[in-house]
């Protein structure tokens, strides 16, 4: 009987053991919970609230996995300059318990309840004697986590690296995941919030508002990383270059980002300085940003992605909204709206580049000499398809400049409303050549096309108010009132102007050169005429067409 019993309880016990193996974890269940507060030390258990430790005991806690969770107040690394909080794989530490009573989880609010991080380790207010780093992620993967906090009065002043990197947090081949966390007042020589080297930061939900930087990135400073940036915001930031950001050699991908009134003082890019980078941006805003070269962004080399972007009211001497120099950016869905240039390119200035421009919009862009919209400059080929440029102004070339060997080729594209003392639409200067074909010159002041004698261009299947400008002449271009609409939200990403019923723009595009959509993204060709042939409408804008729409079919498995 004993050994039945005894059979019995054996088979209960597997059947549980069993049983257990079989569930799912609870991830947050399974995490021992550390507790942290201003008022802890390295001598309490960390076991609840009431015995809380401080934090560097907590992130030196030796176990498995575990949660760290920190209650409102500040915290300081140490007392000697070196001191930091550095990140580790496994730990998950979060801010933003209030800081009396016995908090749970969902009393949890990290703006209600701020929990700063701060390098003021000396005498108050004086910096010289702060942290260099207040936060470190080297060497870390994605599961070290800082989530709710604000990373402040870092100092990265050192001679040498990488004392003079990442004021608020420096990552030396790391991938920490940042979430809820606000960088301000930090500095360093470079990298005045955080510094990235061979590392691929994840941030969401970030803030880098008034850090500074000696020489590149005022907020961050990437070099040979490829830091994930979504919904995060630079402001206020200032540095030599790269006021918001600085690239070198990196490859970030940054979604739902806004630059915001940042500022390069002696060089380039108010908003994001890249040199030799390929920066990947969607839904990305730069905005009253200023410097002295690339207002919004300085492009020294590499190919930048640019898809959904705004640019609007930054400021430089070359290129308010975007300079290129030896660079080749490809541009999506971009508006280019009353930035300023007191030199040459309102909205954009190419310097031996070749950007790709398609569905873009300059509008209300200003430039004291050249170049309104864009200023092409010393062997520039830049390629425009489905652009618009309206209200633009320059004492050249209010929409386009072109000048020593540039060479643009334009598709489509409407020029409208622009005013220059010569060429309202284009001035083409200095051995320069356009290639022009689908497009609409009409109503801008200083004349259409400016040609100088050293200039010339190739024009065909073109609408040009007041006629052709080349001695050659225009191929198979017209020369009466397009009926366009006043610049508006026609659809799409940018604004356009639209064509009116009976424009002799519709169909009368060049059918061999045809894009597959209009600016707005709806179907080329249309028949607009009624006349039972599809063919190109001249301009940006298809008249009569509709949006693209998609068929998602159910996938079947066999």
């Amino acid at each position: 009987m004993k050994s039945l019993k005894s059979l019995f309880v054996c088979l209960v016990i597997l059947l549980a053991m069993h049983s257990n193996a079989l569930a799912v974890p609870n991830t947050q269940a399974t995490l021992d919970i550390l507790y942290v507060k201003t008022t802890g030390t390295s001598i309490n258990s960390c076991a609840n609230w009431g015995d809380a430790c401080d934090l560097q005991s907590a992130l030196n806690y030796i176990g498995p996995a575990y949660e760290v969770w920190v209650a409102a107040g500040t915290y300081k690394p140490g007392m000697v300059r070196e001191a930091t909080f550095q990140l580790k794989n496994r730990i998950e530490v979060y801010g933003g318990f209030p800081d009396t009573g016995d908090p749970t989880w969902e009393d949890r609010d990290w703006e209600l309840f701020p929990t700063v991080l701060s390098g003021d380790i000396g005498t108050g207010g004086v910096i010289d004697d702060n942290s260099y780093h207040v936060v470190t992620g080297s060497g870390v993967d994605g599961t070290a986590i800082l989530d709710g906090f604000t990373i402040s009065d870092g100092n990265a002043n050192g001679d040498n690296s990488p004392h003079d990197k990442g004021g608020g947090m420096y990552n030396d081949t790391g991938s920490p995941a940042l979430t809820d966390v606000t960088f301000i007042s930090n500095t360093a020589r470079q990298g005045g919030g955080m510094s990235n080297f061979l590392s691929s930061t994840s941030l969401n939900n970030v803030i880098f508002r008034s850090n500074t930087a000696i020489i590149d990135g005022g907020g961050m400073y990437n070099m040979n990383s490829g830091p994930t940036l979504t919904d995060v915001t630079f402001s206020s930031n200032t540095a030599s270059q790269g006021g918001g950001m600085s690239n070198s050699n990196s490859t970030p991908i940054l979604t739902g980002v806004t630059f915001n009134s940042n500022t390069a003082t002696a060089g380039g890019g108010g908003g994001m300085y890249n040199t030799e980078s390929s920066p990947e941006l969607t839904d990305v805003t730069f905005s009253s940003n200023t410097s002295g070269i690339g207002g919004g962004m300085l492009n020294a080399g590499g190919s930048p992605k640019l898809t959904d972007v705004t640019f609007s009211d930054n400021t430089a001497a070359e290129g308010g909204g975007m300079s290129n120099v030896v660079s080749s950016p490809s541009l999506t869905n971009v508006i280019f709206s009353s930035n300023s240039a007191n030199s040459d390119g309102g909205g954009m200035y190419n310097n031996s580049s070749s950007p790709t421009l398609s569905n873009v919009t300059f509008s209300g862009n200003t430039a004291s000499f050249n170049g309104g919209g864009m200023h092409n400059y010393n062997i520039s080929s830049p390629t425009l398809t489905n652009v618009t440029f309206s209200g633009n102004t320059a004492d050249l070339g209010a929409g386009m400049h072109n000048y020593n060997n540039s060479s643009p080729t334009l598709i489509n594209v409407t020029f409208s409303e622009n005013t220059a003392s010569l060429g309202g639409g284009i001035y083409i200067n200095l051995f320069s050549s356009v290639t022009i074909r689908n497009s609409i010159f009409w109503g801008n002041g200083g004349g259409q096309i400016e040609v100088d004698p050293q200039g010339g261009g190739d024009i065909d299947y073109s609408l040009i108010d007041g006629g052709c400008p080349l001695a050659q002449g225009c191929g198979s271009s017209i020369y009466t009132d397009p009926l366009l609409g006043p610049l508006a939200d026609n659809g799409g990403f940018t604004l356009t102007h639209a064509l009116g019923e009976g424009s002799p723009a519709i169909d009368t595009g060049d059918p061999s050169i045809c894009p597959a959509t209009d600016q707005r993204g709806y179907y080329r060709p249309i028949d607009g005429d009624g006349n039972g042939t599809a063919t190109c409408d001249m301009g940006a804008y298809e008249y009569g067409s509709s949006p693209r729409q998609f068929l998602f079919l159910p996938f079947i498995a066999r």
